[in-house]
């Protein structure tokens, strides 16, 4: 028989290989529209003129793999940057309601992976 204390080390490694999945590092974002003027959409920062609205598919990223699970984009300030789920599988718009700046979280199963700044410019 085997003693418990020997045993313990292994449980630990085992529990921590099934609470390790990949690990968040960016969002690609894959235009859909092109609009009238300048827009930038970057795992950096976002930045959209007042009343211009883009459409695009945003993926989570591991490395080079996209990641599973529920993915959702979400404004900290609708009066200022406005953001809905397109109709296909994380297509996304955002749109500009108001000149000021905002925060876009990304949420990954309902965590928060990600705060990326945004600005709206007036037109």
């Amino acid at each position: 028989m085997i003693p418990v204390l020997r045993l313990a080390p292994i449980a630990i490694l085992a529990l921590g290989a099934v609470a390790c999945g990949p690990s968040y590092d960016q969002t690609d974002f894959n235009f859909r529209t092109s609009p009238p003027v300048p827009v930038s959409i970057t795992n950096d920062r976002f930045t959209v003129t007042e009343g211009i609205a883009v459409g695009f598919i945003a993926l989570p990223m591991s490395g080079s793999k996209e990641m599973e699970g529920e993915f959702r984009l979400e404004t900290s300030d609708s009066t200022i940057l406005g953001v809905s789920r397109g109709t296909a599988d994380r297509s996304f718009v955002v749109w500009g309601v108001a000149p000021g700046t905002t925060t876009v979280r990304v949420r990954l199963d309902g965590e928060v992976e990600a705060q990326i700044p945004a600005t709206v410019t007036a037109q």
